[in-house]
């Protein structure tokens, strides 16, 4: 029982780590898109939450609503950070 948790828990941070950064790709892509001045892909990642107000921006301005990479990014961290604290805990104060 201890194992079967262990590893889905394992699966969903790694799945929630996997959509944040494919989400961070997706959120670089467009804004180069837009924009000349967008910088690299590792700047973007050191500084998500700006990034990824530029995007709800530009999004909300060329379609009338935010787009779907907006609520995306912080349900995956979200994911990734529970499960995670969600492991530890079970494998230190449980065991």
């Amino acid at each position: 029982m201890d194992i079967e948790l262990n590893v889905t828990l394992i699966l969903l941070a790694s799945t929630g780590l996997a959509i944040y950064l494919i989400s961070i790709l997706f959120i670089h892509e467009f804004l180069k898109r837009r924009n000349d001045k967008t910088p690299g892909i590792f700047n973007i990642l050191l500084n998500a939450n700006k990034y990824a107000r530029k995007y709800r921006y530009v999004s909300r301005g060329e379609h009338r609503k935010s787009g779907a990479l907006s609520y995306m990014l912080p349900f995956s961290l979200i994911l990734f950070i529970a499960s995670i604290i969600l492991l530890l805990v079970i494998n230190i104060l449980v065991k």
